[in-house]
């Protein structure tokens, strides 16, 4: 399922990557390309973590991949070994 979800949207596959600022456990980055933006932020670590978003960015949660990660508010809650994956 990850490898088909990342097929279908081109910012994975060819896009630009800007790492975001985050401690800890957790690596984020955004993709664009096309005019498509995608947030992807992954804890890897066991414990629970949370990630501020860069202020005026904006995500929402997209597919259903098996991770229980979320974002409300520009906070970014994973559990270990968690991911999320949002559209810009």
């Amino acid at each position: 399922r990850l490898l088909a979800f990342r097929r279908h949207h081109p910012a994975l596959v060819k896009g630009s990557i800007r790492f975001l600022d985050s401690a800890g456990e957790i690596i984020a980055f955004r993709r664009d390309f096309g005019g498509e933006g995608l947030v992807c932020a992954f804890n890897l670590g066991t414990e629970p973590a949370t990630l501020e978003l860069p202020e005026g960015l904006a995500a929402e949660p997209i597919a259903d991949l098996g991770f229980s990660g979320s974002i409300r508010d520009a906070c970014v809650r994973l559990e270990g070994l968690d991911a999320v994956f949002a559209r810009l």
